[in-house]
């Protein structure tokens, strides 16, 4: 489980934090459930003290804004959504992927016509497809110049002889 604080709302004044916006999140394999929400102190939590060395566990967020970290955020949220929650929510993820894998239904528009088969695309040594291999009669053929018939010499235009 992947939990996560995104934002904090605090007190401009105190620093006291009044809200928090987490996400959690569980991939197993190609499988994933999502959670967030926001919760709030309601402003009934002691203001902190940023000389404090000891903070009070039990306050959600003994930390004043300017100094606490992501770990310590997560905590005092997790400490606002109650142990219960937090088991509830780590538990409907699980729930839904354990769904996603053994899927009990099925869905869908069972009279709509099936999507058509796409063509597979053919080799890359098909000569029709291939640019390398030039198309029969769209490339002309080279014009043998009578002047040498035994050679294998193409025609070229006339060239001008500089005096």
């Amino acid at each position: 489980m992947e939990w996560h604080v995104v934002q904090l709302k605090a007190d401009i004044d105190t620093l006291e934090i009044l809200e928090s916006h987490w996400t959690l999140l569980h991939q197993d394999g190609i499988h994933s459930a999502y959670r967030f929400g926001v919760v709030s102190t309601q402003g009934n939590q002691p203001v902190p003290n940023p000389g404090d060395p000891d903070p009070d566990p039990q306050v959600a967020f003994p930390y004043p804004y300017n100094t606490i970290t992501e770990e310590q955020a997560i905590e005092g949220t997790k400490i606002l959504i109650g142990e219960e929650g937090v088991l509830a929510l780590e538990q409907s993820c699980l729930d839904e992927i354990l769904a996603k894998q053994n899927p009990e239904t099925i869905s869908g528009t069972p009279w709509a016509p099936q999507p058509p088969v796409l063509p597979v695309a053919p080799p890359a040594s098909n000569p029709i497809l291939d640019p390398r291999v030039p198309i029969p009669g769209s490339v002309p053929e080279p014009q043998v110049d009578p002047r040498f018939p035994n050679r294998n010499e193409t025609q070229s235009s006339p060239k001008l002889k500089v005096k």
